[in-house]
């Protein structure tokens, strides 16, 4: 038999309902929520008995390895491992004689090896340091 028909559904459905249910898994498994909770949202989505129990089943029987495979595959940003700044003025540009105006010069090295390194006008900066603040 078909999936669909183990399912009591239209072979048209087939792929909507296996998508949804594995987006489910994967939100659950990557959240570690209760397995109850997952039965309970497999119910929600109308799937048959004999589908929850057999997915709840397999859940259960292969949690550890399915949250390690997960978090092997994770892809994440780079952290921030260290922050260099120092000011810099301009004393005098191209077309005025006089600028005097500040800059941050800042150097992030990042979790992955890379360093960025950015000026930052010193408005920029205090802004930052408000917005950051806030958080």
């Amino acid at each position: 038999q078909t999936t669909a028909a183990l399912m009591g559904s239209k072979k048209q459905h087939a792929p909507t309902i296996f998508t949804g249910v594995l987006l489910l898994l994967k939100a659950a498994i990557r959240q570690h929520t209760l397995v109850r909770v997952v039965q309970e949202d497999l119910t929600k989505m109308m799937l048959p008995p004999h589908c929850v129990s057999s997915i709840v089943t397999a859940l259960r029987a292969r949690r550890f390895e399915l949250e390690d495979a997960a978090l092997e595959r994770a892809t994440g940003l780079p952290t921030l491992a260290d922050v260099q700044w120092r000011v810099d003025v301009a004393l005098a540009s191209s077309h005025l004689a006089k600028v005097m105006t500040p800059t941050i010069l800042m150097q992030m090295t990042l979790s992955d090896g890379s360093i960025k390194t950015f000026e930052v006008p010193m408005d920029r900066f205090s802004e930052l340091r408000y917005n950051v603040a806030k958080v």
